[in-house]
């Protein structure tokens, strides 16, 4: 093990009393951060993991074959006993990503085409797993980084919406209802750093929206699905704007 230990991963130590246990043990500490913090750790692992594990593989004389480099953290473990119930494993490129060349080399999920079997088997799967009084049961269609093709199914009416950078436009696949857009959210309220939610709209343009419907929403415009003719089931897409198309 301490053999796999000084080749194979790059070893990060909270602090010197911990660092001075591992030595003890015949183990070599490779990263030690300046403060005996776990957000320092964090920071040291990230900045010099890839670099040691690049210096001991060159230096090796055999390593193996990785899915994901491995860096091992040691903290100081809370009571007595052996320093082994205080090893922490963060497997780079599985879970928390420290080492950047990992991240590089894996590339977001694709999908580029459903089939209308595969519609119909999203919208059968909504209507069995959607909770009771759950407005919007959502699953993915498509997916090609930026974009997200996604299925809507609603039952119920939800929250209107405002999103600021993004416009949105969605196909009615079946069923039918109202949209709002324009006016103002009534009880608006901040859900992340790029949209707004509303318990509904007060004012704005009223149509009804069936099967077959095209319509795009404007980003930084209120939208709201005030009326669901028993269910509404849309095809959705965010499109981010870019400041010279706004």
């Amino acid at each position: 093990m301490r053999a796999a230990l000084q080749e194979d991963v790059a070893i990060a130590s909270v602090g010197p009393v911990m660092t001075a246990t591992l030595e003890s043990h015949g183990i070599p500490v490779d990263i030690v951060p300046d403060h005996p913090k776990m957000a320092a750790l964090v920071k040291a692992s990230a900045e010099s993991a890839a670099a040691v594990l690049a210096v001991k593989r060159a230096q090796g004389p055999t390593h193996r074959v990785h899915t994901g480099d491995m860096v091992l953290f040691f903290l100081p473990a809370a009571g007595t006993g052996g320093f082994m119930r205080a090893l922490l494993i963060s497997l780079i490129g599985l879970a928390v990503t420290l080492a950047p060349a990992a991240v590089a080399q894996q590339a977001p999920p694709v999908k580029t085409y459903a089939s209308s079997s595969d519609v119909a088997a999203l919208i059968a799967k909504a209507k069995t797993d959607r909770k009771e009084n759950q407005a919007n049961f959502i699953q993915q269609i498509l997916q090609l980084a930026p974009y997200n093709a996604n299925l809507e199914y609603r039952a119920a009416v939800g929250p209107a919406a405002v999103h600021e950078k993004e416009a949105e436009m969605f196909y009615v696949i079946d069923g039918s209802g109202t949209l709002t857009t324009g006016g103002k959210l009534v009880g608006e309220t901040r859900t992340n750093a790029e949209n707004l939610s509303g318990t509904a709209i007060e004012g704005g343009s009223s149509r009804p929206v069936a099967k077959g419907d095209f319509f795009i929403v404007p980003e930084n415009t209120p939208h709201w699905f005030g009326t669901i003719n028993g269910t509404l089931v849309l095809m959705s897409l965010h499109v981010p704007r870019t400041s010279a198309a706004r």
